[in-house]
């Protein structure tokens, strides 16, 4: 779902709100100043009192002034604050409705990949250096994926060099990363490791990582994705 975002929206609760209500009504006229979902699209807004209690909801449509939360269960109300979902907190009319960034969104922002695809080029992957990328931004490997065209057997090894020591000529075996855990399939079309138990897993910009083939046997394409934290 696609998250929408305004600049300055902000007004208050035309009337009250219930733990459990799903609809809320703002003041005449400033419903206009916050986005309007349409299909798969979604805006989060913080309600507030005035003793400082804070709930952040996920609105999914909005209707001139009246604004309906997503029913599914633990994706509407009490969102981040209590992470899941949860019980949300009753509000009186006055207290404030304010779009803002949130460390949710934020916290997103930092997740990614980096992909790299061996390709047999229609015929069995061989074994041996396949390839190079270079890492665009500061991070942490937080998990390994593959996934190949057939069923099948491959073990990859990643070797990680600063740019200055980039040299495709030279085995870089001694700077493998994945330690005793290398990505692996097993008569398999995908595999997936959230452990990287042994890997060194921090990585800085301008660092290439290498690509080899340790064995093989059927794979003739594989991509190996690698989920990230940016720093």
């Amino acid at each position: 779902m696609s998250q929408l975002f305004k600049n300055n929206a902000t007004t208050s609760l035309a009337a009250a709100v219930g733990a459990a209500d799903l609809t809320f009504t703002v003041v005449t006229g400033e419903g206009a100043l916050f986005p309007n979902p349409g299909t798969g699209e979604h805006f989060f807004v913080t309600l507030e009192n005035s003793t400082g209690t804070k709930e952040i909801v996920r609105v999914v449509s909005r209707a001139a002034d009246v604004f309906s939360i997503d029913p599914t269960p633990g994706l509407g109300r009490a969102q981040e604050t209590t992470w899941g979902g949860g019980t949300g907190s009753s509000f009186s009319a006055g207290d404030i409705v304010e779009l803002r960034l949130t460390a949710g969104f934020i916290e997103h922002l930092s997740e990614g990949s980096i992909v790299y695809i061996i390709d047999g080029g229609g015929t069995d992957i061989t074994t041996g250096l396949k390839g190079f990328i270079e890492a665009p931004f500061n991070g942490s490997i937080t998990s390994v994926r593959l996934f190949a065209d057939v069923a099948g057997s491959i073990v990859i090894d990643i070797w990680k060099d600063t740019y200055a020591n980039y040299d495709p000529t030279v085995s870089q075996v001694g700077d493998s990363i994945v330690s005793l855990t290398p990505p692996t399939l097993a008569s398999a079309f995908k595999s997936q490791d959230t452990t990287l138990d042994g890997w060194t897993t921090q990585f800085s910009k301008g660092d290439i990582f290498y690509f080899n083939v340790n064995s093989a046997a059927t794979v003739t394409r594989v991509t190996i994705s690698m989920g990230v934290n940016r720093y």
